[in-house]
């Protein structure tokens, strides 16, 4: 375990910053009058059904409103449903949700309405699991590292969190909402060698909060001053071009459909070309991380010039997947010749 997490206030901002090695590679971030909804659980109620769209339009309150997704097919208006946030509303979009609920842990996923138990499609050694259980159950890849008495621990917890869920009445309510830390910490716990809290009234709750979802990370908190320079970061993160560590750029702008992205290599095209031909490298290298820390995820078009074929031959990292797409397609879709050298090539990258 190599990561450290961070927590801390910054104006109306409640922080928390994943940190590999002294380099951020995750960011949460939401305000405290405000908090982000991402993951939140809702009773909703259906207030218009989308003609020729298997979706609808929900409320859960005043002036909340979402658009449901997966709506079932026998679903109709003034229907009552419990449903999560996918993604909060942003750039004019309303929040996005669906009708499979799950409470995630560090080792297991709780489907409070499922009835399977699965292996996470990652993978992962398989693991004995509690049969008395109910619901339905993913076993995350890293629950083969853990005891079994830290995943019937879990399993407990996450039972304890879907009891509300379940037995929710039909009234607008926001059921379960977790805070930016804690879902740091369910992202990143299995990783975690130490956690610093700036506040200590936060690192109170926080410990509390540990002793009842992850006990072996509750002696790992500590309350003092990280170092982490959150002025910096933020500028950093809310900036459109990045510097990455090899001194190239990495620049990111929006368009209506995905986000465009160019890797600058710094030092011209001979560092991608040949005279430093890792640069292109480690551009692509520490691209998945400067993704996770944005939050762009969806999908993504990079253009770059010749030394792009190095971050084509790039194995795929966390975060990021690859098209299935040939060389020979790319370029005639983009009207140039694959055997010029100075062409630029178009990547298809997704990114999750």
């Amino acid at each position: 375990m190599t990561r450290r997490l961070v927590i801390a206030h910054h104006d109306d901002l409640l922080c928390a910053a994943i940190q590999n090695k002294n380099i951020v590679t995750d960011f949460y971030a939401g305000k405290s009058a405000a908090p982000d909804l991402t993951g939140a659980i809702v009773r909703a109620k259906v207030t218009r059904l989308l003609p020729g769209q298997k979706a609808a339009i929900v409320t859960w309150g005043k002036e909340q409103e979402g658009y449901w997704a997966d709506a079932r097919p026998n679903t109709h208006t003034g229907d009552w449903a419990t449903l999560q946030i996918k993604s909060d509303a942003r750039q004019g979009k309303q929040p996005q949700l669906t009708g499979d609920v799950a409470l995630s842990g560090r080792f297991l996923v709780h489907l409070p309405f499922g009835k399977k138990v699965s292996q996470s499609r990652r993978g992962g050694a398989a693991v004995a699991f509690p049969k008395d259980l109910p619901g339905g159950w993913i076993i995350r890849r890293h629950a083969a590292e853990a005891s079994a008495e830290l995943i019937r621990h879990e399993a407990e917890y996450l039972l304890r969190l879907a009891e509300p869920v379940k037995a929710a009445a039909d009234r607008p309510e926001v059921l379960l909402m977790q805070p930016s830390w804690q879902r740091a910490v369910v992202d990143h716990g299995v990783a975690l060698a130490e956690i610093v809290c700036h506040d200590a009234a936060l690192e109170k709750t926080l410990r509390a909060w540990l002793k009842d979802f992850a006990p072996d990370l509750a002696e790992t908190v500590r309350h003092g001053d990280s170092g982490l320079d959150l002025d910096g970061l933020l500028q950093g993160i809310t900036a459109s071009a990045v510097a990455l560590p090899n001194g190239a750029r990495l620049i990111m702008e929006p368009a209506s459909a995905f986000w465009a992205v160019d890797v600058d290599a710094g030092g011209g095209a001979k560092s991608c070309a040949g005279e430093y031909p890792g640069s292109a490298r480690v551009c692509a290298a520490d691209a998945a991380a400067q993704y996770r820390r944005h939050h762009r995820r969806g999908f993504h078009l990079a253009a770059d010039a010749a030394g792009a074929a190095e971050i084509t031959d790039m194995p795929a990292r966390r975060g990021c997947r690859r098209s299935c797409r040939s060389r020979n397609l790319r370029h005639q879709q983009a009207g140039t010749d694959r055997n010029d050298p100075q062409a630029a090539r178009i990547e298809h990258h997704g990114f999750d």
